[in-house]
């Protein structure tokens, strides 16, 4: 595996495509999950904001998929910067990926789906790389390519 280092600049015109490219992985598990939460919060209102809290990621993208699904746009504002700090180098890093570690990294994409601390986890360590990226640093994924049982 080769050294990685993606363009870590993202401008208003790379939303669209990194916003895309999540939802298409993983936007119909969000929705069944995000509906499972507003159920629960029918029920116990509370809850409402420690779901939203907990899973922030998770909702900001059912948001932006609904938003750009009823006005035909990518939504903008502070309520997507994390959304989009995380699918932005997310989708670049996906493709600089060797075939063999893009399967453990889409893995990885579903705890939005599924992960009992949903997208955090793994945003995280996409920020820590990113973050590298961003100081010079060149990064390997050796956990996602099989090499080492470590991140990068």
């Amino acid at each position: 595996m080769a050294a990685m280092r993606i363009s870590v600049d993202a401008r208003k015109q790379d939303f669209e495509p990194a916003l895309n490219w999540l939802a298409a992985r993983v936007g119909g598990g969000v929705k069944q999950r995000i509906g499972n939460y507003e159920k629960h919060t029918k029920n116990d209102p509370m809850l409402a904001a420690h779901f939203r809290h907990t899973y922030a990621l998770e909702y900001a993208l059912f948001d932006a998929c609904r938003y750009r699904r009823t006005t035909g746009r990518v939504p903008k504002g502070s309520a997507y910067d994390a959304l989009y700090t995380f699918a932005v180098p997310a989708m670049r890093i996906h493709q600089q990926l060797p075939v063999e570690g893009r399967r453990p990294f889409e893995g990885k994409l579903q705890d939005f789906v599924s992960g009992t601390y949903g997208a955090r986890p793994f945003a995280y360590e996409i920020g820590i790389a990113t973050h590298l990226m961003h100081k010079g640093w060149d990064v390997e994924f050796v956990d996602l390519c099989g090499l080492a049982q470590f991140d990068f």
